[in-house]
């Protein structure tokens, strides 16, 4: 037999046989309904997406004061070397109106405060008037991009190039994974000082238009750190004490979870977090650090209070961390029976650029 079909007309099936001539056939029009297509004139732009991501961020996220209880795990490399490792519990309080890491304009704006409670110092920081804890990079240690970041603002949106990658099932739901590029890094596109990149995914739920994952990467605009370094090398001055260094290469990675509460509302999970500085220090020696962390976030219930400072602190520095972990002992009994948080992937691994 042999069949012969085409598009828009129905198959006929002949004998087949041997002919010395031509053969004609006639096909008979046929009708065909597409099953399961739907045609949407809705807009796959990502910058239209992003806006809505906005638009709806008063709905998805909390506005009032939220509080969390959280476990971080830090870790600081010099080339093969382990100088610091620690793990602390705290509380922290993301205040209503809170929307710049900074503060904001002339730092006035309200600011996350945190509450040492429980300390281990797994490796101990081998010159002592180094506090241990101290975060490693600009930027990756924040918690909250929806709420800080500038590419989730009306305002600086138009800042950034953005592309979307593709459209597929996370977490059991249907996100938009938009990438996301600065186009010029200065404080108000980045949110950060002395970036000369800033770029990364969202994935963007399709039903609500949450963010549910974050990814980022700052590259430190090491051209214009190390110009300032060797001019004031030797000065004896404040910003001689404070650019101390000059960097090949100084990057930092960040992963940020969210999920949404019991409320309604989502908030962030885990941040999981990679850093790289490498270069030397002016008149002295080269450096290879590495760092990398975790934090997990456990909502506390609505009206829980934060957590007094130490009495012993003085009040002008009791809001930084690494002071309260000075000032925090280190109870064996709680780290005995206290359950550590699994993270459910790792931070992104950072190299070395190739030169």
């Amino acid at each position: 037999m042999v069949q012969v079909s085409s598009i828009g007309y129905e198959p006929i099936a002949l004998a087949a046989q041997p002919s010395a001539g031509k053969l004609t056939l006639r096909l008979a029009p046929a009708a065909f309904a597409l099953a399961n297509v739907r045609v949407s004139a809705q807009s796959q732009d990502p910058k239209r997406i992003m806006k809505k991501v906005i638009q709806a961020a008063e709905t998805n996220y909390e506005q009032e004061d939220y509080l969390a209880q959280v476990y971080s795990h830090r870790r600081i490399s010099n080339f093969d070397t382990v100088q610091t490792e620690l793990e602390y519990v705290s509380q922290m309080l993301e205040p209503a109106g809170y929307r710049h890491r900074d503060g904001g304009f002339l730092m006035a704006g309200p600011l996350t405060k945190r509450r040492v409670q429980e300390k281990h110092v797994a490796i101990q920081p081998a010159d002592s008037t180094k506090p241990a804890g101290l975060p490693i990079g600009s930027g990756a240690e924040t918690a909250d991009p929806v709420r800080t970041s500038p590419l989730f603002k009306s305002a600086t949106l138009g800042k950034y190039v953005l592309r979307l990658d593709t459209i597929q099932q996370y977490a059991g739901v249907t996100v938009y994974v938009i990438n996301f590029a600065v186009k010029r890094a200065t404080h108000r596109s980045t949110g950060n000082y002395l970036e000369k990149s800033y770029s990364g995914k969202v994935y963007v739920r399709q039903d609500d238009y949450a963010v549910v994952r974050y990814e980022a990467l700052w590259q430190f605009d090491t051209v214009r750190y190390n110009s300032v370094s060797r001019k004031y090398y030797g000065r004896n001055n404040q910003i001689s004490r404070l650019y101390t260094e000059v960097f090949t290469d100084n990057r930092s990675a960040n992963i940020v979870l969210y999920e949404k509460g019991s409320n309604g509302r989502y908030h962030t999970a885990v941040s999981l977090f990679q850093s790289l500085a490498i270069g030397r220090k002016l008149g002295g020696k080269p450096f290879y650090y590495q760092g990398s962390g975790e934090e997990h976030f456990t909502s506390l219930p609505v009206g829980t209070q934060l957590l007094p400072v130490n009495p012993k602190i003085d009040p002008r520095i009791a809001e930084f961390v690494h002071v309260q972990l000075q000032h925090t002992p280190y109870r064996p009994e709680f780290w005995g029976s206290y359950q550590r948080p699994v993270p459910t992937e790792s931070a992104p691994e950072l190299e070395a650029t190739k030169k």
